[in-house]
């Protein structure tokens, strides 16, 4: 109804003689909905305007009462394409009478009456459709099923929704749909099946109706740090701006300037430095496209097989991050390209909403995408990562207190790999001493290894909250624990995991399972812990029930984290993770 009120404001003005073509592009997941339904009060729209007030002259008006018995033309068949054009009569047949004038306001759109869907009606309506530069468009299926070519203005829904698994598409296509500047309105409402669900899944699906019509309307919404990282302001104090090339914003990005930083198109550093060609290896053997490796500080082992590569050299140090700043994309257009961060001895900083992505991917020691070394308060969110050379975000030897690694989209898909087929395995390396991070509600897909990598140095420690992950399709590890690492693991969903976790016996972990192991939590965090779900073939996690791990997470930020039930995190995590959700 809102879609043709709108049309017949528009037919109901004069047409125009030029202008760009309004496109109504109308859906529905059964086809003979636009069929019966739609079309034909399409077609009733127009007939009733002052559009379709020619052609109301030239029929006569409907009976005032007519027979309740009378028997409804066959439409089972009807499309615009299926009334024949009109033949031209004979010379010798045509009449010479002038034709009937009828009076085009005897009709009302109250009284029943029919209306002959005739060759000349269709003309008539076509003609009009075209003098407006109205275009029709008709699609029928699921919300899956529909890829939007280009952003709509003004997307107008009513839905129905069954299950959490079908939210996910439909929140993609109204994204899609909209794009950056278009407006969404959603009218929805919970079927019959969602009966099922427990209150806090029903919670989780209404607040991911908001996120979505939040994220489509293109709203700055930064949000409040959480986890390890609350607190962290950026550079909320400065007045946002934007940089007009690379190279302002690598300037601004290396002052001291408290900053607040909007990025809003591609900032290509890929060929800025040039390329380097110099000693590097093979040190996997597969096919297709195994990662070669540059021999940066002499990593190259003598039994690897020697090579020559060329790579960019922007890509192998990041740009280095001051302190005080807030680095943010606007819509899906911010992107840095061919170059990481580098946050070196800093503190108070804020990166959302940013895409990371084509540094060296072909090469082990391209570079990271971001590096993070004896620094505080650093909230990475809403962030998608893909083809990076090694790591998506390290944390180096220097102690990293308060990173908050959050809603962020890893996405492992390469054409280079270690092992192959085509899963990223660099994904975190966290090492430094004294690193306290939260790892949050982020999506790794199609990744192998390191998932994360923690510890490894003796007489370091590091201590990782990790909760409400959704780890899918991986072919390799995901948590590495190594010497000096502190784990506790609640509430995260692992699917088509081949090793959930190495279970080295070297680290601390604690990653319950039941509801026994939840409840051994209650002492120390004064909460019981969510159960890790694995499924769709996932492996276990082996040497995870450390209650020694449990007590060293006593901070505030651990004993009052909202951890959702883990059956609601695939949803929840595809329809908040990346770009785009948060301005």
């Amino acid at each position: 109804m809102p879609s043709l009120a709108i049309l017949q404001n528009i037919l109901n003005e004069a047409p125009g003689t030029d202008g760009d073509a309004i496109v109504f592009h109308l859906q529905d997941y059964n086809s003979s909905v636009l069929e019966y339904v739609t079309l034909p009060n399409i077609i009733l729209v127009w007939f009733f305007s002052k559009a379709g007030e020619a052609y109301r002259t030239t029929i006569p008006p409907p009976s005032p009462k007519p027979s309740s018995k009378s028997k409804l033309p066959d439409v089972s068949n009807l499309t615009l394409e299926s009334v024949p054009e009109e033949e031209e009569e004979e010379e010798s047949k045509t009449s010479q009478e002038p034709p009937k004038s009828y009076d085009p306001h005897a009709f009302h759109m109250t009284e029943p009456g029919d209306l002959a869907f005739t060759p000349a009606l269709r003309s008539a309506f076509l003609e009009a459709l075209a003098a407006h530069h109205i275009q029709l468009r008709f699609f029928s299926g699921p919300w899956d099923g529909f890829f939007p070519e280009t952003p709509y203005d003004l997307v107008l829904t009513s839905e129905t929704i069954y299950q959490p698994t079908s939210l996910p598409s439909l929140v993609r296509l109204l994204r899609d749909a909209t794009g950056l500047n278009g407006r969404c309105l959603v009218a929805a409402k919970m079927g019959l099946k969602v009966g099922n669900l427990d209150k806090a899944s029903l919670d989780i699906m209404f607040s991911l109706l908001v996120i979505s019509l939040l994220g489509v309307r293109g709203a700055i919404a930064v949000g409040s740090p959480f986890g390890y990282a609350s607190g962290t302001t950026g550079g909320a104090a400065a007045t946002q701006a934007t940089p007009s090339s690379a190279a302002e914003l690598q300037s601004w990005l290396e002052d001291s300037v408290t900053r607040n930083i909007l990025l809003d198109k591609t900032y290509d550093f890929t060929d800025l430095e040039g390329s380097v060609t110099g000693a590097g290896c093979k040190p996997w053997t597969c096919t297709p496209n195994p990662q070669l490796a540059i021999n940066a500080n002499n990593w190259c082992s003598s039994s690897y097989e020697s090579a020559t590569v060329t790579y960019k050299k922007a890509g192998t140090a990041g740009i280095r991050v001051g302190s005080n700043k807030t680095i943010l994309g606007k819509g899906t257009s911010g992107w840095i390209k061919g170059k990481g961060l580098l946050i070196s001895g800093q503190t108070n900083v804020i990166i959302q909403n940013v895409r990371f992505s084509d540094i060296n991917a072909q090469y082990v020691w391209g570079g990271d995408a971001i590096w993070v070394d004896n620094s505080s308060k650093i909230w990475i969110d809403h962030n998608y990562f893909k083809s990076v050379g090694r790591q998506f975000i390290v944390t180096g030897f220097g102690a990293v207190t308060g990173l908050t690694i959050s809603n962020n989209y890893f996405d492992g898909q390469s054409t280079y790999s270690t092992g192959c087929d085509q899963h990223h395995y660099w994904v975190f390396l966290f090492a430094g001493n004294g690193d306290q991070i939260t790892l949050a509600r982020n999506y790794l897909y199609y990744t192998a290894g390191r998932g994360p990598h923690i510890g490894g140095t003796s007489g370091y420690t590091q201590t990782l909250h990790m909760y409400n992950n959704y780890f899918n399709d991986i072919t390799g590890h995901a948590l590495d624990p190594a010497t000096g690492s502190r784990v506790l693991m609640e509430g995260n969903y692992f699917n088509a995991v081949k090793t959930p976790s190495t279970g080295d016996t070297a680290g601390t972990v604690f990653a319950p399972t039941s509801t026994t192991m939840n409840a051994q939590c209650s002492s120390v965090l004064g909460r019981n812990c969510v159960s890790n779900t694995l499924t769709g073939g996932s492996g276990t996690l082996p040497n995870a029930a450390s209650t020694a791990a449990i007590s060293v997470f006593t901070a505030s930020v651990v004993k009052s984290a909202s951890v959702m039930d883990p059956a609601s995190v695939p949803s929840y995590v595809l329809a908040n993770a990346g770009l785009g959700i948060i301005n």
